[in-house]
């Protein structure tokens, strides 16, 4: 039980000073290799996996576990003030009962609320397991482990004052039912590789979150809000081909998605992905489906064919 309890604290120390900075700020912006890249994300991303599959049972069993030794110090305190004779053990044990009720599950929540807390700080959103190391892991396969990767990652909260943008007040039909709508814009990726074939392929990830507060008055009096999200991830895709390398199939592109410059064949992509949830971020994030992020790339290959 010791080790699983402190199984997220050793993990944290697995990691080295620059991963330890990152898991704590969750951002990083630098040019490293596709090979250095993995390297250091794949510590952090074992790190958050312990975190996340430890932060709720732990938390919970520890709970319990203090609820039982509340329960037996209650006990023998009762039994040492009182001294009972045999008619009293009843009513020792009556009150023994519910204070031990009473300061157990006060006890098992506290540690509850704080070991969850603790390690909430330090979690990371699934967008690094889920996108970012898949993504890299195939972009690999078409260019170089000493390949360049120019990257930046924002795991903060998106939610956050600096980040809004917009405040809507849709229904205001008296001083007990309001409902406000907050919408957040957030950018928590952005990258930029160049493949074996000269092809150039640069993404960027943005979430768009709309916070929904709902306050009304409830039958009974008491006025009460409130709060769930929806959140829409996109990731946009440029994929740009040499001149030099690549011809097009079809002459007659959607302007929309499609530049030609002197040297090079662009087009521009979308991916996005929706989930709803009472809290945000809620750690099972419905992150975007990478083999939708390929395949927009795929698309894009589709159009055009190698001169040689």
């Amino acid at each position: 039980m010791k080790k699983k309890l402190f199984e997220i604290k050793d993990a944290y120390k697995t990691l080295n000073p620059v991963q330890q900075a990152f898991v704590n700020e969750k951002y990083i912006d630098g040019t490293f290799s596709i090979k250095q890249w993995q390297q250091f994300l794949k510590g952090v991303a074992r790190y958050d996996k312990i975190n996340d599959e430890r932060r709720g049972p732990v938390s919970t069993m520890w709970a319990l576990i203090s609820v039982a030794i509340i329960l037996v110090l209650i006990g023998i305190i009762l039994f040492i003030i009182f001294k009972p004779r045999m008619e009293d053990i009843f009513e020792v044990f009556i009150v023994g009962f519910f204070l031990t009720i009473w300061f157990g599950v006060l006890g098992g929540v506290g540690f509850k609320f704080w070991y969850q807390h603790r390690y909430a700080k330090t979690d990371i959103v699934n967008h690094l397991r889920k996108f970012i190391l898949p993504l890299l892991l195939v972009l690999k396969e078409d260019a170089h482990a000493k390949t360049k990767v120019q990257l930046m990652l924002d795991f903060n909260r998106g939610d956050v004052e600096e980040k809004l943008i917009d405040t809507v007040n849709l229904n205001e039909r008296d001083p007990y039912y309001k409902l406000r709508e907050r919408i957040f814009h957030h950018q928590w990726a952005k990258g930029r590789i160049r493949l074996n074939d000269q092809t150039s392929i640069q993404w960027e990830g943005f979430d768009t979150i709309h916070e929904l507060n709902v306050t009304k008055r409830r039958t009974s009096g008491k006025v009460k809000t409130k709060r769930k999200y929806k959140v829409r991830h996109l990731a946009e895709v440029s994929v740009g081909f040499q001149k030099q390398m690549y011809r097009l199939k079809n002459k007659q592109q959607n302007k929309a998605n499609f530049i030609e410059t002197a040297d090079k064949y662009i087009f521009k992509l979308k991916v996005k992905q929706k989930y709803k949830s009472l809290n945000y971020p809620d750690g099972q994030e419905n992150v975007i489906d990478i083999d939708l992020f390929l395949a927009a790339i795929m698309n894009a290959y589709k159009q055009v064919m190698p001169i040689s």
